[in-house]
């Protein structure tokens, strides 16, 4: 049964985190897939979504990678001002991002 809603932190994303997504880089495909992914998980939250984690420097970006995403072949990084200099929502829930 999937919940309708995400569990949201209302603790803000450090403004000089960036974002850590799994996948393999630059395709619309797997993306895509992602986001509907998210949208059928949570549908009385009505967005689209990708689940991500955030870090704080070269260290945590590799402590991710080689933990809690060591079964994806990439991983993407972007600057979370970036972000949302550009339009997108973030919303925390615990140390993953939203």
């Amino acid at each position: 049964m999937a919940e309708d809603l995400p569990r949201i932190r209302r603790a803000p994303i450090p403004h000089d985190a960036v974002i850590v997504v799994r996948g393999q880089p630059a395709d619309p495909a797997e993306a895509r897939f992602l986001a509907e992914d998210f949208r059928d998980r949570f549908p009385g939250w009505g967005r689209w979504g990708v689940s991500a984690f955030y870090a704080r420097g070269e260290i945590e970006i590799d402590d991710l990678a080689s933990t809690r995403l060591r079964r994806f072949r990439f991983v993407r990084v972007y600057r979370i001002a970036d972000l949302v200099e550009t339009g997108f929502e973030s919303c925390r829930r615990s140390e993953r991002l939203t």
